[in-house]
C-alpha cells in the first residue's frame, strides 16, 4: 500500500494543519493556503466573495478494503489534525436505527446521540480546533439554537469565549445551554447582528458560520469538512455505499460535508456515488428554485415549522455540490413535516421539525416511484426534539392526568383502539 503524496503546501506537520490540505476557490480554483481565514476566494470577480473549499493532495492511495479506506479518509482528509480537534467525547459512531416500518431498507442515522444532542458538534470540533489553532480571541455564531449550542459547548471546552447571534424565535432550551456553557446569547435585528458579528471577526474572533459569505457574512471553509464522518460511518455501518441519501438542508454546510464524505468513499472503492437529495420545506426552498434556475436564488419571507431549515437563502457551494455530485432537491409542506415527527416518535425517535425533513422527502420520492429500492435508503436525523418544546407541544397536545379513573378510562380507550 503506497503512502500518500507530500503536500502541495508548505505548513509543517507539527503546526496541527493538514500538511496534505489546502483551500480552492469553488468557482475559479485559486488556491489559497491552509491554515488562513480569507474571506471566500481573494482571486476572482464573483461577489460576495467565492466559498472556498479544502482539498488534499493524497493522490496514489489504494486502499486494499473499505476499512482501510474509512481509516485512511479520517486521518489525511480533513483540514486539522486528530489530535487538533475539540471533542466533548463523541462516540466512534452515532446509531444507524432500521425503520422497517417506515419503509423498505430503510434507516435512520440519529445524530441526536451527540453530546448537545444535534449533528453540529461534528462541525464545531473541527472549527473551534480551527479557531484554536489560529489563535483566536473567540469564537462568534449566528444561529437558531442547535447551531449555537454546540459552538459554545465546544469554544468553552476549548477555552475561549463565544458569542451567538440567535433567531428571533430561537429555541428557548437552546439559549440556555449556550449560557449554560458559558456563552453570550444576543438577539439584535438581523442588519446589526450581521455588522457586529463582521466587526467582531475583524477583531479577531473565529466565524464558527457557513462557508458562503453571501450567507453568512464571514465565511469558515473549514467546519463543513466535520460533516464527512457522518457519511464515513454509514457507509461503515451497512459495509456498502447506500443507495440513496435524504438530507435537510437549509444554508447547505451539512449537505456539502456529507456529499463529500460520500464522494470520499465512492472515489476510494470505484463505487456508485449516492443519490444525495436535499429536503428542505416548502416555505423556504432556495435551493429547489436554485437547481430549476441554474445560479443562486434567494426567498423573501422564509418560514416554516421546520425553522432549523427555513433559511432565505442556500449556500452556492450547496447548489454546487448538488451539480457536482449529482444530486438533487425535493421541498416538503409542513403538514407532511408534522407528520413525520410523529411517525418518528412512534419509532423511538423524537426529533425536531427540521430533522423530520428527511421523512417527508423520503414519502414523497417513494409515493412517485423514484427510491431506488436495489440499496439502502437512509434519513439523517440531525437534532433532537427535547430541545423544541413549543413545537413538540404544538403536536402532542395534553397534560398528565389527575385521577385514577382517568388514568383508567385512557387505558382502556388505548388497549380498546390499538394504541400505543
Amino acid at each position: 500500500m503506497s503512502e500518500p503524496k507530500s503536500t502541495i503546501t508548505d505548513v509543517p506537520p507539527s503546526s496541527g494543519w493538514n500538511a496534505r490540505a489546502s483551500l480552492r476557490c469553488v468557482f475559479c480554483g485559486a488556491e489559497a493556503p491552509i491554515g488562513t481565514l480569507p474571506v471566500g476566494c481573494q482571486a476572482c470577480d464573483a461577489q460576495p466573495a467565492a466559498p472556498l473549499e479544502v482539498v488534499y493532495d493524497d493522490a496514489g492511495f489504494e486502499p486494499e478494503n473499505l476499512k482501510d479506506a474509512i481509516a485512511h479518509l479520517r486521518q489525511f482528509r480533513q483540514p486539522i489534525e486528530g489530535s487538533a480537534l475539540v471533542s466533548l467525547g463523541r462516540s466512534a459512531s452515532t446509531p444507524l436505527v432500521p425503520v422497517p416500518k417506515l419503509g423498505h431498507d430503510l434507516w435512520v442515522k440519529n445524530e441526536t446521540t451527540n453530546a448537545t444532542w444535534s449533528h453540529k458538534d461534528r462541525t464545531h470540533e473541527v472549527s473551534v480546533g480551527a479557531a484554536r489553532l489560529l489563535g483566536s480571541r473567540g469564537v462568534v455564531a449566528s444561529s437558531t439554537g442547535n447551531h449555537g449550542a454546540a459552538a459554545a459547548a465546544h469554544a468553552t471546552k476549548a477555552g475561549l469565549p463565544s458569542l451567538v447571534f440567535c433567531h428571533p424565535d430561537a429555541s428557548d432550551i437552546a439559549m440556555l445551554m449556550i449560557r449554560a456553557y458559558g456563552g453570550v446569547v444576543a438577539q439584535l435585528p438581523t442588519d446589526d447582528a450581521r455588522q457586529l458579528l463582521s466587526d467582531v471577526v475583524d477583531d479577531g474572533w473565529f466565524p464558527a458560520t457557513t462557508m458562503d459569505p453571501a450567507v453568512s457574512v464571514k465565511s469558515n471553509p473549514y467546519g463543513a469538512e466535520g460533516y464527512k464522518s457522518i457519511a464515513y460511518e454509514v457507509v461503515e455501518a451497512l459495509q456498502r455505499l447506500p443507495a440513496t441519501v435524504l438530507v435537510p438542508s437549509a444554508s447547505g454546510d451539512t449537505l456539502y460535508g456529507v456529499m463529500k464524505g460520500f464522494a470520499d468513499v465512492a472515489e476510494l472503492m470505484g463505487g456508485r456515488m449516492p443519490r444525495i437529495v436535499a429536503v428542505p420545506p416548502t416555505g423556504a426552498a432556495p435551493l429547489v428554485l436554485s437547481m430549476e434556475a441554474g445560479h443562486s436564488v434567494r426567498v423573501d419571507d422564509a418560514k416554516s415549522v421546520a425553522l432549523s431549515i427555513a433559511d432565505p437563502f442556500t449556500g452556492r457551494h450547496a447548489l454546487i455540490a448538488l451539480q457536482r455530485w449529482g444530486g438533487s432537491a425535493v421541498a416538503v409542506t409542513d403538514d407532511s413535516i408534522v407528520s413525520a415527527v410523529k411517525a418518528l416518535a412512534a419509532e423511538g425517535l423524537l426529533v425536531e421539525p427540521a430533522s423530520a425533513a428527511g421523512l417527508a422527502g423520503y414519502w414523497d420520492l417513494r409515493d412517485a416511484g423514484q427510491i431506488d429500492t436495489t440499496g439502502p435508503t437512509v434519513l439523517l436525523v440531525t437534532n433532537s426534539g427535547a430541545k423544541w418544546p413549543r413545537e413538540l407541544a404544538d403536536e402532542f397536545p395534553g397534560s398528565a392526568l389527575r385521577t385514577s379513573n382517568e388514568v383508567r378510562a385512557e387505558l382502556q380507550r388505548k388497549l380498546a383502539g390499538g394504541e400505543r
